[in-house]
């Protein structure tokens, strides 16, 4: 079986570029695995989950990454997989993560206070933020982690 070139990207960064065997990619229709020669694919990921791409044949090599919200083609032999956020599961510091989650929601009730229109915007980058926080850490749980 051959390889396809695999990239996975967040708004600030390519977190993995490369050729895989396999991948499973996470979608509203539950997940969907990709090989060489796959159809044309269009899929969304509205609320994320873990996509895993097999780095050898034998499935014995991957590579995980969290990912949250986002879309997903394959599209002339490549899979890209794109991402509001993401990270490899073991890069994930729980303590961190709960620590900025918590800045946020003082952050969003400050601002809620305050009751100015020209917080909205930043009430709504913040809750997307926290969103990704709080899902983090529902995958740790989950993880028993």
């Amino acid at each position: 079986m051959g390889t396809f070139r695999c990239v996975i990207c967040i708004p600030t960064a390519k977190i993995f570029d490369g050729d895989v065997y396999y991948a499973s990619v996470p979608s509203d229709e539950g997940y969907y695995g990709v090989l060489p020669g796959h159809e044309l694919l269009l899929g969304l990921h509205s609320d994320g989950g873990l996509c895993t791409v097999n780095l050898d044949e034998a499935g014995t090599q991957k590579k995980e990454f969290l990912l949250f919200k986002g879309a997903s083609q394959v599209y002339n032999g490549i899979l890209t997989v794109l991402g509001s956020f993401g990270v490899e599961p073991d890069q994930i510091n729980r303590t961190v993560v709960e620590s900025h989650a918590n800045n946020l929601r003082v952050l969003i009730e400050d601002l809620k206070k305050k009751n100015d229109p020209q917080d909205k915007a930043r009430i709504a980058i913040f809750k997307r933020n926290l969103e990704w926080d709080e899902f983090q850490l529902d995958y740790l749980a989950k993880q028993g982690k």
